[in-house]
Parts: C-alpha cells; sequence; structure tokens
C-alpha cells in the first residue's frame, strides 16, 4: 500500500516549524489559527473512506450507519443519503491509529498515516490535507 505525501503539500504544515517540532501542534496551528486549545489533546488521527480496499487486512474500527448520518447532515433527505450510500459517495468507513502526542514526530506520524492507507486496503492514495472531522478528531484526508 502506498500513500504520496507532494511536498507542497506537506509543505503547508511544516513551514512554520522544524522537524524536531511536534506535527500536531503544528497541524492544529495551521488548521486552527486561533489554537483552540481544545484540540491539543490529541491522542489519534482518522481516515475515512467510502469502501473498504480489496487488500483491507483490518475491518474499520468504525462504521458510520444511516441514522449517525442522517443526524450530522439533517437538511439531507433520508432518501438522497441512501442513495449517496450506494453509489459509495459517502466515507462511511473509519479507522482509526493511537499515537502518543509526546514521542510524535514527522517521520512517525507519516509511518501512521501510511498504516491507516494500509489497514483499509486502499492503495495509491495522495496526501491532500489534514482536517477536523465533524467528532473533532484529526482526519487525514487523501485523493
Amino acid at each position: 500500500m502506498t500513500l504520496v505525501f507532494p511536498e507542497e503539500e506537506i509543505g503547508i504544515y511544516r513551514t512554520s516549524s522544524n522537524e524536531k517540532d511536534n506535527p500536531i501542534d503544528s497541524i492544529l496551528d495551521r488548521l486552527i489559527p486561533t489554537g483552540a486549545r481544545e484540540f491539543s489533546n490529541q491522542n489519534s488521527i482518522i481516515y475515512k473512506s467510502s469502501k473498504v480496499g480489496p487488500f483491507a487486512y483490518e475491518q474499520p474500527d468504525e462504521t458510520l450507519s444511516l441514522f449517525e448520518l442522517k443526524q450530522s447532515n439533517k437538511k439531507i433527505p433520508i432518501k438522497s443519503l441512501e442513495k449517496l450510500l450506494e453509489g459509495g459517495l459517502i466515507k462511511k468507513f473509519i479507522w482509526e491509529e493511537k499515537f502518543e502526542k509526546d514521542f510524535l514526530t514527522w517521520p512517525l506520524l507519516f509511518e501512521i498515516c501510511e498504516s491507516l492507507i494500509a489497514r483499509s486496503g486502499n492503495d495509491f492514495d495522495t496526501f491532500l490535507r489534514f482536517g477536523i472531522s465533524t467528532d473533532r478528531r484529526i482526519e487525514l484526508i487523501t485523493i
């Protein structure tokens, strides 16, 4: 399994830091410029996918139900959500990797991200950005 980290994409998070800075602090500073401290205790990163890849060696840690999707998308009719789910257009499978923030380095963060992709069985993803998921966790977003 391969996860590509284009330098121009990952460089956004690393411009204001050096290799020794904690990557989570750098990511949060970039995502939340006001420095929301409620996120400072993050100890995991998630990856969402609309499918479990053909080479997955683990089932998802979580699978969002139609009910959960409806709760977070109140304005979208349930029939529309069902169609989007059937078409594979909603990322309902979630894999999570824990880490110890105090010991996290950029190389280790890259390994954790690679592990998420490998566990999901999705191959040849390209890193796009980090984000904050609806349940307030750091999310690895790929294309």
